[in-house]
Formats: C-alpha cells, structure tokens, sequence
C-alpha cells in the first residue's frame, strides 16, 4: 500500500467542518491501518513497566508528567533529603514508536494516546478556521510528539523577561547556566556541515542527561546555501544567545533515537517516586488559602506535604486552576464554582506562535526523502533497520532543519509598528530578538498529493514569533473532563498580520531569487502572486498553531494586576502551590519553547530544593 497521507501542517489549519478536512480523516485513518502492526501492537518498553504501590500523602504532587515535570521530579527524588515524590499524568507511559525521530511527521500526533485532541475557537481574523491544537499526553508529555527541535531563544527575551517580572534569576546568563546542567550535548557531523554549524563550546559545558545534537541533511546544506546568496546573516550556533541569522537547528534526538523529558529524567526504579498514569487531576485541594492535594478523576484524593507544583502546560494548568477556584471571579461564580483566590489574569494573556507553510514542486535532484514517504516497502525496511540498530532513514530523515531567525528592520517605519505600546517596541528593537522565523520543513503538502517519479517537494515555512494578539483559556463548564475553551486569537492585531505578509513574501525569495529556482516545477500551496492580498488571501486559508501556547498564568511583578505567579513561580495569594510549565513565561520566547519548558523546570527544583533544604 502507498502512503499517501503527510503531515501538512498548513492543510491542519483548514476549517474542521471542509470537506479538505475530511479527506485529511480519510487519509489518517488509511496511514494508521497500514501502520498498525508497526505502531498500535508494539509492546511497551521494559522501561516503562514498573508498577509501584500507592499510598495517598507525598511530600510533593507534581501535576503533569511533562517536559518540566519530569524534569523536576528526577531533581528532587534525586536530592540528598529524598523526598517522596507523585506525578500524576492524564496519559500512558508511551511506546518505543514516539522514539522514533521520523514518526513525527507520520502519525504520532493522530494518537489519542498521546495527544489531547483539543480544537480551538473559530479564529474571527482568518475566516472563522478551527483548529487542531495539539497537546502531549503521556509522560514526557508535548516532548513525546513535537518537531524536536531545541533552540534556546535569544539573551534579549530572557533579559525581558528578567525586566518584566523584577529578578535577575531569569536573565539571560542565569537560564545558560540551567540549559548547561539540563542538556547533554553531542556533535558526530563531518567536517563538511562545519561550515554551517558549529556550536563550539556547548558540548564541554554541558552536563545533563538530556540529549541534544546537531542533525544535518543535504536538504538543510540546500536550504542554508540559498539563504546566504540573499544576503541572510550566517550563523554557527543558534543557542548562543544571539540567534539572529540562518543556521542548522540542534534537536532533541540521541543515538538515533528521540530523547524526551521521561527517557532522559525518570528511573521507574527510584523507590521514592510513585507514578499515577492515566489519571486527571480534577481539582486542587484547599485547606482556605493553602493547596493541600490533589482530586484524581474526580474520585480520589491524594495529599502534599510541603508542595503541589502544576506543570501541566500552558492550555490545562489554567483549566486546573480555574476549576479549581482560582481565577477570575465573576467567571468562576457564573460557572457555580467556589472561589479560592480571586487572580483575573488565569488563562488571559496568551500567546503563541502562528505560522504559514508552503509548498513547491522541484525536481528530484533537490531531495529523496518525499519518494521515500510514498513507498510502503521501503518504509517497512526502514523501520526493521531502526528496530535493529536505531540507524537509517527513520532515523535521519527530517532531523535536520535550517533555520533563519530574522529581524525584518523595514517594519520599524511602518504605522502599525509605530501603534505599539513603548515596551513592544523597545523588546522587539533588542538586537538579539528576531521578530520571524523562516525554516527549511519536514512535508507538507495536501493529502493525497501524487508526485511524478522525477519530483519532489521544497517547504518552508514562516513564523511569527512576537504576536501583539493576545488569546485565552477559559472553561467550557465546571466539568473537569470537558475540554477548555482555547482562543489564541490570532492575527487579530494589524501589526501581527502586516509581519505575516512581510515574512513570507521574504520567505518565497528562497524558491525565487537563489540557484533553488533550477529546480522549480511549480507551485504545490503558495500565495497565488506576491501581492498583499494575495498573500493574505493565503494566510487567512492555511495558517496553523505552531502549539507554544504561553503566558497563560504569567509570572511578574507584585504591583501588575495580571500577574498571577512570583519570580518564585508561587501562586499570589495562595500557600504551597506553584506552578512550573510554559503559562508562567510573561512572554513567548524567539524560537521553539520545549527548551524554555525546561530551563523553567530546572528552575522550579533549584528554587523547592533550596527553600526546603533538600540538599542538605
């Protein structure tokens, strides 16, 4: 049987009611029949297997067996006072298949094993489209299925970030000394790709057990190639702080195979750690002011001596919260719920990422890996090869992704950059701060799509990373397994849509202006010409989430009457309760955020070991 379903990120943000729509269920659900044997039946890891008693009072609860909370988990267990520890975690424990590095761009995130399967509000800017928002559910949580790919951010966000919420503890070279105990960082390219990346001294200053590494392709070195004849500032090392540039993306992948928050932090032999699996926390427990426990499943209650700390990520440490009590309380009295701690700024402020891939057919000189995808046989040799020795294609293909983080300095004239709040502008004026991402991706195209045996596809893809649009989370009712109500809102701001236009029409220069045009058939999904409206005709069909939801229960300063946690990371108002995941970022951070998740996670558990002397 041929493949003939790929991840299309763009075709993901079609309006869930379209008949487009539909014919992407067709082609899942034809992916996961063919898969089947290769995905579902597999048994689980010797690994995950563990199956530990329970009792139901812990010196701390951690909610969410995600990016950070694993993280936090291995630190605390692992310190000198041994403190019992729980992670309780709507999902499983997973399967060897979400280690395989190529699977992401399969069928992984059509898992509802592994995704939480929420929908977002129609978007008002952009036709009213629904989309997919796709969420982590296991431990390791959106580590599980994301892109992999691990960029730091830039000094100046981190530095923002420091000035927003009043604590050094969140500059810049406060979170590189974090990054440096979280990753454990290899380097095998040829000498060849050094002319691309070299990132220099990160591999002798790491000391963590997360696996990090530069993964190069030919695809990225074609990518790259193009972008220095536009004149793209070359850049060796995206982490470095200053990202500003076009270089080779580091990606959470080791020993051909994908590293996640659970492989890289949780031992199931750590007798002092208890594991909930397949349990939703439902409600934080109160004793007046001070979080006590947790509700599982809406039927159990276990307790926390010293600590609750939430790290469910940005959409459901909200959702808890407000279930919980606390947030706005005029929305929690209509909804019949108790109020706890009256904190108007849970599930406001949100941002996220959004952005517009593209699509164009080239000639087969330009890549194999698109003929690969469309060949049942070669993919079921590929997958026993990386049964046997976690090597080949499933184990390279799509690793590698080149990436131009740009600043877009024609926009500082513009009306609509002149309309922002003086704070926005000097953020976005930081040198360090890119205001676009422009990345070489993995395929997408339409379902269904049939190449020719002399082509393939090239994808880009353009992202905005500072959006002035602000969304929410809210509560669809006070039943704890309803899904929230996500409205990231985007696009809604001129300044966000003028930065849409602009960065893909800089993004077409690649296919257009570079050598790449010598392998140029024809457009597969493109703007249909280079106008603005064009363009945005474009944008307003096939722009998708990024899923960097952020800022959702921000952190900052005593006298911002949104800010819902410290630069501690504890809740105001309430005793015992912190919270340790994306909401907590004031803002979203230049680039993708499962490395901020856990920098945020390594400082959580310097923060708790210090304050109850568990290092003692």
């Amino acid at each position: 049987m041929t493949l003939d379903f790929v991840v299309g990120q763009g075709v993901l943000a079609q309006n869930c009611n379209s008949a487009f729509k539909k014919r992407l269920d067709r082609n899942i659900s034809q992916l996961s029949a063919a898969a089947e044997h290769s995905v579902y039946k597999r048994p689980a890891l010797d690994h995950f297997t563990k199956s530990l008693g329970m009792s139901n009072t812990y010196d701390f609860i951690i909610v969410g067996g995600g990016t950070a909370g694993c993280l936090i988990a291995n630190r605390l267990v692992s310190s000198k006072q041994n403190p019992s520890v729980l992670i309780i975690e709507t999902g499983d424990h997973g399967d060897v298949d979400h280690r395989v590095p190529y699977a992401r761009y399969l069928n992984l995130f059509t898992r509802p094993d592994l995704d939480h399967g929420y929908l977002t509000e129609p978007q008002v800017a952009i036709n009213n489209n629904v989309m997919p928002y796709i969420r982590g559910k296991g431990m390791g949580g959106s580590s599980m299925i994301n892109f992999m790919i691990y960029t730091r951010g830039a000094a100046g966000d981190y530095d923002e970030w420091a000035e927003l919420v009043g604590s050094d503890e969140w500059s810049w070279d406060t979170a590189l000394k974090r990054f440096h105990k979280i990753e454990n960082f290899t380097d095998n390219n040829g000498e060849e790709y050094k002319k691309y990346a070299e990132p220099g001294s990160n591999s002798d200053q790491t000391t963590g057990t997360l696996g990090v590494s530069v993964q190069f392709e030919e695809e990225t070195a074609a990518f790259i190639d193009a972008a220095y004849e536009l004149g793209w500032q070359k850049n060796l090392n995206l982490n470095s702080g200053n990202p500003i540039g076009v270089g080779a993306s580091c990606a959470t992948v080791h020993e051909g195979m994908r590293s996640t928050s659970s492989s890289a932090h949780i031992q199931l032999d750590t007798p002092n750690l208890t594991i909930m699996v397949k349990s939703q926390a439902t409600k934080i427990l109160f004793d007046g002011t001070k979080a006590i426990g947790v509700e599982v499943n809406g039927k159990i209650s276990v307790y926390a001596s010293k600590e609750v700390i939430l790290s469910a990520g940005a959409i459901d440490t909200p959702k808890l919260l407000l279930l919980s009590g606390v947030g706005p309380a005029k929305e929690l009295e209509a909804l019949d719920i108790n109020v706890i701690k009256d904190l108007p700024g849970v599930g406001k402020n949100m941002q996220d990422h959004c952005g517009v891939f593209i699509a164009d057919l080239v000639d087969n000189a330009m890549s194999s890996r698109v003929p690969f995808i469309h060949r049942q046989d070669q993919y079921e040799d590929a997958r026993k090869q990386w049964d046997n020795d976690r090597t080949g294609p499933l184990s390279t293909h799509y690793k590698g992704l080149g990436i131009a983080f740009l600043k877009q300095d024609q926009l500082y004239d513009t009306p609509e950059f002149k309309s922002l709040s003086e704070q926005s502008k000097s953020y976005l004026q930081r040198p360090t701060v890119p205001m676009i991402e422009i990345a070489f991706n993995g395929p997408t195209y339409p379902p269904g799509h049939v190449f020719g045996e002399d082509s393939t596809s090239f994808c880009s893809g353009a992202i905005l990373l500072h959006p002035e649009s602000r969304g929410s989370i809210a509560l669809k009712s006070s039943d704890p397994f309803d899904p929230p109500v996500i409205d990231p809102n985007y696009l809604s701001h001129p300044f966000d849509r003028l930065s849409m236009i602009v960065a893909i029409r800089e993004s077409r220069r690649l296919m257009k202006e570079t050598s790449l045009k010598k392998h140029w058939i024809q457009p597969i999904l493109a703007p249909e010409d280079d106008t603005d409206e064009a363009i945005w005709e474009y944008i307003k069909n096939f722009i998708t989430s990024i899923w960097h939801a952020s800022s959702t229960v921000s952190m900052g300063k005593t006298d911002d009457p949104m800010a819902c946690v410290d630069a501690n990371l504890k809740l105001r108002g309430l005793q015992n309760l912190r919270v340790a995941d994306m909401s907590v970022c004031p803002l979203v951070m230049s680039g993708h955020t499962q490395s901020v998740a856990y920098q945020i996670g390594q400082a959580a558990a310097e923060k708790i070991i210090d304050e109850h002397n568990l290092s003692a």
